[in-house]
């Protein structure tokens, strides 16, 4: 059932793999130089290498070290290999001081790209496995105590937004050191940009597959059964959308954002050594780019117009075999000739086209509608967070380990009220708890016992100043749990 969101997790890792890699490498090496030579350039590509390494190796049943151990020496191999086998062909004398700076730098960024992604991939891994489990449990109930056994009060885990602190980091750093080697020279800014606009794509895509993840596993906290087909739609709607995102990467960089002299006035200023650069090299390279440019500007409208032309009478023809296509269509209903198969297959083609566009924009507007409506169901929680807050008077004044079972009382209580709201009888805020629930036990008359020992234990809670026992505690939960497993059966 989830075996695409797996393999499109495992895609967008290996991208963030390699985009911290190779970004971490060229911008190293472009801030201890002017512009990185063949060999460091190279170095920054075999990062598509190296991050296949890295999944692979998450990929196994090893332990941490013993990943980390494998897929280190694997590495430290193969870039001593990559990087003596240019020496020999291109026959140029590194210094041994020379290699080490290749060599050591490196080793540094593949460990930090392998601790990174080894904490994003146990993380998915885990929410995946907890998924993944579900269909070993006949009794749903069961399901959801092991669920909260396995994650307990650390929904923190559960939502992405520990990967949204992890890659905001990243690159946010990145983007530091990336406008020092832009501000050095603007000839690196074309690699840059590249390493970049990867970064950006496999964070959005890994960020939307945690996303899903985390909101089947709160549908899963609430009762909810998820189809195979709500999956499906979902994970159409990612592809389409990176898809989409990943036509950005082709878009002409021939506009200016904002220039980047006053930067590098200023970097100089308080790096004075550090970005020192010789002028006249400079000018001399710059009329070389502009008459460069000026040719492949001209190359480039030329072609362009001639691409434009072919596509346009390109699309012409196949609208015009499409036409004759559908009018034998409607001539020919039972037999059809050979021969109008041909014009009918264009036809049937673009009808088929014009569905999938609007599949795509309802499931797109659906999408849209769900979200919607998600933040409503979360407003309407906190609401009801907040009422029972309220009839618990100002807890925040008890101790720590009462605030605590307070919390934890009103976050279960308040879970069940949205399944029984949702699919037995809407919550009135006037209600009591007990006159809610009995009201709730009329409708769900095989729940009446863990009914009145739910109402029973959240009064005991509400009105007495002592701690609960873990047995009462544990009771709660689980029968809450058999309330929602009921109330889903039954409607």
């Amino acid at each position: 059932m989830y075996k695409d969101s797996r393999k499109m997790f495992l895609i967008f890792l290996y991208f963030f793999c390699f985009s911290v890699g190779a970004s971490l490498s060229y911008t190293f090496f472009a801030l201890i130089t002017e512009f990185p030579s063949m060999i460091l350039i190279f170095l920054s590509f075999c990062y598509l290498l190296f991050s296949f390494i890295v999944v692979f190796i998450h990929l196994t049943k090893f332990n941490y070290f013993l990943k980390f151990f494998l897929s280190f020496i694997i590495f430290e191999f193969l870039l001593i290999d990559i990087v003596l086998l240019y020496i020999f062909f291109s026959k140029i004398n590194f210094s041994e001081v020379n290699i080490l700076l290749i060599i050591i730098p490196n080793s540094i960024f593949y460990i930090f790209m392998f601790s990174i992604s080894e904490i994003i991939y146990i993380r998915f891994r885990k929410l995946d496995l907890v998924i993944e489990n579900e269909s070993m449990f006949e009794n749903r109930s069961k399901y959801i105590q092991w669920v909260n056994d396995e994650y307990g009060e650390r929904t923190d885990k559960i939502e992405p937004k520990w990967f949204l602190a992890i890659g905001l980091n990243v690159f946010l750093a990145l983007l530091f050191f990336s406008f020092l080697a832009v501000a050095k020279n603007e000839k690196n800014s074309l690699y840059i940009s590249i390493f970049l606009l990867i970064f950006f794509f496999s964070f959005i895509g890994i960020y939307l597959i945690l996303f899903q993840y985390s909101t089947i596993m709160k549908w899963n906290f609430l009762g909810f059964k998820i189809k195979d087909e709500v999956l499906k739609n979902w994970n159409k709607l990612i592809k389409s959308f990176m898809f989409i995102l990943g036509l950005a990467v082709f878009i002409p960089s021939n506009y200016v954002i904002f220039k980047i002299e006053f930067l590098k006035d200023f970097l100089k200023s308080l790096f004075p050594v550090f970005f020192e650069i010789s002028e006249k090299p400079v000018e001399r390279e710059t009329e070389e780019i502009i008459t460069y440019s000026e040719g492949v500007s001209s190359n480039f409208e030329s072609i362009y117009s001639i691409v434009k032309k072919i596509i346009f009478y390109v699309l012409i023809v196949y609208l015009l075999l499409a036409f004759v296509g559908g009018i034998l269509k409607l001539i020919y209903k039972k037999k059809i000739p050979f021969w109008a198969k041909f014009f009918i297959f264009f036809y049937e083609n673009l009808i088929g086209i014009l569905i999938k566009i609007k599949e795509f924009v309802l499931l797109l507007i659906s999408s849209l509608m769900e979200a919607f409506f998600s933040k409503k169901e979360e407003r309407e929680k906190e609401k009801l967070s907040r009422h029972f807050y309220n009839l618990f008077g100002n807890y925040k004044k008890l101790p720590t380990e009462k605030q605590r079972e307070i919390e934890t009382m009103v976050k279960e209580f308040v879970r069940l009220i949205q399944v029984a709201s949702r699919f037995v009888l809407p919550y009135v805020f006037y209600y009591g708890p007990k006159e809610y629930m009995d009201k709730v036990s009329e409708k769900v008359k095989n729940a009446e016992g863990e009914i009145r020992d739910v109402v029973s234990i959240f009064n005991e809670s509400r009105y007495s100043l002592h701690l609960l026992s873990e047995e009462k505690k544990i009771l709660f939960r689980r029968q809450i749990d058999i309330i929602i497993d009921k109330i889903t059966r039954l409607f």
